[in-house]
């Protein structure tokens, strides 16, 4: 049985996209977050049944928020630039993304997490002057886009589609898949071991715009001299993408 870790507010991020620089700017300082799933439904009174019954037809999420007003932070100036604009039309609407932190997997050395992409209409709803806030609700339009998001330079990367496991994973997991994959050049290369001991079964493989000796185990860089390798480096196959 896998143990039980309670999901903290830290670990669901909500991200609007500025349109004008094109990052993601992570809803930070407000105090409360309470996403409203609003299902829709309809009812259908079946002429056998005694009692109607109730099926879920779709869900319409939306999350008030309500920021700090300090001056500086990335969160509340978006949000200000809508309020002093007086958005309406195409310009309430934002893409936002949502990433669920704790929903992590980690394939090839890197982690990614869960997260759903989709477009938003975005409307100021009151400024509480006194309590220093500004408040806004996010309704969710559409279809979201469901994949994953891999931190890069502290932004999110969205990709849709599933996590990607380690056996679909943009780098190859072994020698012999890599084999598989590459071009195979030539046969019978000469080339010296780490111990200058000179061999003549080498073979070479092209792959990315680049020539791998294969001694029969692993796969190695070198200098080449006279048709011969030589300062052979060992390359770890996993860290080539396919």
């Amino acid at each position: 049985m896998s143990e039980e870790k309670l999901v903290k507010k830290h670990l669901f991020a909500l991200f609007l996209k500025d349109k004008k620089t094109e990052k993601f700017i992570r809803i930070r300082k407000a105090t409360e977050l309470n996403r409203a799933m609003n299902p829709v439904t309809e009812e259908y009174d079946y002429i056998a049944d005694e009692f109607p019954t109730t099926e879920v037809t779709g869900y319409k999420p939306s999350e008030p928020v309500s920021v700090k007003a300090f001056k500086g932070s990335e969160d509340f100036d978006l949000l200000y630039e809508i309020y002093k604009n007086r958005s309406i039309g195409a310009d309430a609407h934002y893409d936002v993304l949502t990433v669920y932190f704790f929903d992590e997997y980690s394939a090839s050395g890197k982690t990614y997490y869960y997260a759903e992409y989709e477009d938003s209409t975005l409307t100021i709803d009151s400024w509480d002057v006194s309590g220093t806030s500004l408040s806004a609700n996010i309704a969710h339009n559409g279809t979201p886009k469901k994949g994953y998001v891999e931190i890069v330079n502290k932004q999110p990367v969205f990709v849709e589609g599933d996590i990607p496991s380690d056996a679909e994973s943009t780098y190859f997991a072994s020698v012999a898949e890599f084999i598989e994959a590459a071009e195979q050049i030539s046969t019978g290369v000469s080339y010296e071991d780490s111990e200058s001991v000179s061999h003549d079964d080498g073979v070479t493989y092209a792959y990315g715009g680049v020539t791998y000796l294969y001694d029969g185990e692993g796969l190695y860089t070198g200098t080449v001299e006279s048709n011969v390798w030589t300062n052979l480096t060992a390359v770890d196959v996993t860290t080539i993408a396919k």
